[in-house]
């Protein structure tokens, strides 16, 4: 937040179940969803990517994460290394009062936030991971509405 960098989490009004779900998705786990589940809490703890392309579709811009963390799919560059960053609250007993080095990175070619793309599909009703991990999303976006569209208006 110092650093005006948003969260791919937080208090967002976009954050609904299909959202969560896509978190969950892009770490490759497939099961529902549940409230007490990582990618349901404010701040998404770290996580290895399985699924490159998903992650991308994220548009994630800035990472910070500890040194050692395991990097992350594309082209990132460093900004900023904080050799020993604060504990943020809440802390839990013998918690220190520093962590380790943390750096933070900066994607080189983030996917933009919006695109249009000329197809649309309906999303299957099973195997929601198995369709968004074989779409070209530059081509096609996952539907998972049953209401028909509006016909085109120009």
């Amino acid at each position: 937040m110092v650093r005006g960098v948003s969260t791919p989490r937080g208090y967002n009004p976009l954050d609904v179940r299909h959202y969560r779900e896509f978190l969950a998705f892009v770490v490759n786990d497939p099961r529902p969803v549940r409230g007490n589940s990582p990618y349901t809490q404010q701040v998404v703890p770290n996580f290895e990517v399985g699924n490159p392309e998903l992650f991308r579709l994220l548009a994630v811009t800035h990472r910070v994460a500890p040194e050692d963390a395991p990097p992350l799919p594309g082209t990132w560059k460093p900004v900023l290394t904080d050799p020993a960053p604060p504990a943020s609250p809440p802390l839990l007993p013998a918690s220190p009062e520093r962590l380790p080095a943390h750096t933070l990175t900066e994607a080189v070619d983030p996917r933009g936030r919006a695109w249009i793309v000329p197809r649309a599909e309906p999303m299957p009703a099973d195997g929601a991971l198995d369709a968004l991990k074989q779409n070209d999303f530059s081509r096609t976006v996952l539907v998972t509405s049953d209401a028909a569209f509006p016909p085109p208006s120009g």
